[in-house]
């Protein structure tokens, strides 16, 4: 580790910056011990650590599960791209520290399957953007997820990337949204069968 008076490594990152090289420059910065976090939203303070994760994961390319998704979930046939945008959201709260959380989406599960079955990768990207594994939890009364787990998905959701999308709400009864969209934990909810993660890892 170096220290914050390395003045060359400074130079680097905001020269990596100013070129629109962001992933290089963060992990730059990452290297320099400040002792503290870096501005970030005003709900929340973000580490270097964490600046780190998210532009990895933003660099993340999900590509290669395309194949594999459509001959599983021929269902599901042409969303693909919507899939994976959701499931970086996903991704995204999980690294922000958000937990346990909720996957109530059919469509966003699907992919998030079908990351899991390529192992290797996708152990590789965790301990790239969470720092071990991710934990992927069917929800059951063998196998629960903390029922919190709902309300902090939807609530932190809102919170970071505004409107929840359809995708999100198809799979509940539609009674039942307005009541989770407040942050509420309906018991139905809780005896449904979803999948989440339940804050471990």
């Amino acid at each position: 580790m170096i220290t914050c008076i390395d003045s060359r490594l400074l130079y680097r990152a905001i020269l990596c910056l100013l070129s629109v090289k962001v992933i290089d420059a963060l992990l730059l910065i990452s290297r320099i011990d400040c002792g503290g976090p870096i501005p970030g939203p005003a709900h929340r303070s973000i580490t270097m650590n964490t600046a780190v994760a998210l532009a990895r994961l933003g660099g993340y390319d999900f590509g290669f599960l395309r194949d594999r998704f459509d001959y599983d979930y021929p269902q599901f046939a042409g969303q693909f791209s919507k899939a994976v945008t959701e499931l970086k959201k996903f991704y995204e709260l999980i690294v922000v520290g958000v937990r346990p959380l909720a996957n109530m989406s059919k469509l966003v599960d699907a992919a998030w399957h079908t990351h899991v079955n390529h192992t290797p990768q996708y152990r590789q990207f965790c301990d790239a953007v969470n720092g071990g594994y991710i934990d992927h939890q069917p929800h059951s009364e063998a196998t629960p997820v903390p029922a919190e787990a709902i309300g902090n998905f939807y609530t932190q959701y809102v919170g970071r990337f505004g409107q929840v999308p359809q995708v999100w709400l198809e799979d509940i009864p539609q009674n039942l949204v307005p009541a989770v969209m407040r942050g509420g934990v309906p018991a139905e909810l809780t005896r449904m069968r979803w999948s989440g993660w339940p804050g471990r890892g």
